[in-house]
C-alpha cells in the first residue's frame, strides 16, 4: 500500500498519509510529499486518519510543509488526528502551529 496520495479540492491540496510514520517511511516518501506541498494550489490539509503513529522526521516533514506553505500566505491544516498523534504533537508544542480539524 502507497503510504501517500493527494488530490486538489478547490484551492487546497488534501494528502493523505497511511500506516505508521516512523523514520524509513518517512524517508521514503519526503520528496513526493514536499514535491504536493511545493506545487499545491494553495492551502494544504494533511488527511492523517490512517495513521496511528508518527516519528520525529514526520513532524520535521510537517514543519517543513508548513514553512513552505506559510511563505506563500497559505495554512496547513491537520485532520484526522488519532488520540496518539495529537498527544504527539500536543507534547512537542507544535498542536497551535497548524489548524486541526
Amino acid at each position: 500500500m502507497k503510504a501517500i496520495s493527494w488530490q486538489d479540492e478547490d484551492a487546497t491540496r488534501w494528502i493523505q498519509l497511511d500506516g505508521e510514520l516512523d523514520y524509513h517511511v518517512v524517508r521514503g516518501i519526503q520528496d513526493e510529499f514536499l514535491g504536493a506541498v511545493r506545487e499545491a494550489p494553495g492551502d494544504v490539509g494533511v488527511l492523517l486518519d490512517g495513521v496511528g503513529f508518527v516519528c520525529s522526521a514526520a513532524l520535521g516533514l510537517f514543519i517543513q510543509a508548513r514553512k513552505i506553505v506559510v511563505a506563500r500566505g497559505g495554512v496547513v491544516r491537520l485532520k484526522g488526528l488519532s488520540d496518539s498523534v495529537r498527544r504527539v504533537l500536543h507534547d512537542t508544542n507544535l498542536l497551535p502551529h497548524f489548524e486541526i480539524d
